[in-house]
């Protein structure tokens, strides 16, 4: 079993602006938008999307360095639906994969998104039977 994780928010200001703490690593605000916060920061909403595509890319790229694919650039955009009521959760969720590389196809390219989804990424894992997570692949010859 890994170590656990350890993470430390505090408040920072009269409002509901907080500091994320984790040994070793840089501190990072989280705020929310007026009326509440000041928005000028992410959101934890914001961080979960960042979270989200920081883990799928990092196993996609993974994958595709282990397949000894050239990969010339890669980049992911998130979009997410949130629900109306209260806990105003994501209910979907939309990545748009776009790689850049001179010897893999689209085709691979969908199975190793659909690999790290249903095998491999942890936060993809955690939120399997809560959001339709929704992808798209789009591969350029560099």
């Amino acid at each position: 079993m890994k170590e656990p994780v350890h993470a430390t928010i505090r408040r920072i200001n009269g409002g509901v602006r907080l500091r994320a703490d984790v040994e070793g690593k840089p501190s990072l605000e989280i705020d929310s938008a007026p009326p509440y916060g000041a928005g000028d920061t992410l959101s934890a909403m914001e961080l979960f999307l960042t979270s989200l595509c920081g883990c799928s890319g990092g196993t996609v790229l993974a994958l595709l360095n282990k397949m000894r694919k050239t990969i010339l650039s890669f980049s992911i955009e998130a979009e997410g639906t949130r629900l109306q009521e209260p806990p105003m959760r994501f209910s979907t969720i939309t990545l748009k994969f776009r790689l850049a590389s001179p010897n893999t196809t689209e085709e691979e390219l969908k199975k190793i998104i659909r690999l790290a989804g249903e095998k491999y990424c942890p936060v993809w894992a955690m939120i399997k039977n809560t959001v339709e997570v929704e992808t798209e692949a789009e591969v350029a010859a560099g």
